[in-house]
């Protein structure tokens, strides 16, 4: 927890433009966290429930269009 402390003290003390950078760097990997779950949960099939329901509110005019 040392570490987590000394990582946070450092983040106070970052002038507001590296911080800015910062924030946007775990966003980004925040991002491509999300991506790498929904890819992984596609290719293991945990998604195909979603799929077909969705396909069927398609079919039966249900779905709206965006």
């Amino acid at each position: 927890m040392a570490k987590l402390a000394e990582i946070k003290k450092a983040i106070n003390e970052l002038p507001a433009k590296e911080y800015k950078v910062l924030k946007k760097w775990f966003w980004d990997k925040e991002q491509q966290i999300w991506d790498d779950q929904i890819k992984k949960d596609c290719e293991l099939g945990l998604l195909n429930l979603l799929v077909k329901e969705a396909e069927e509110e398609s079919n039966s005019g249900k779905l709206a269009n965006l």
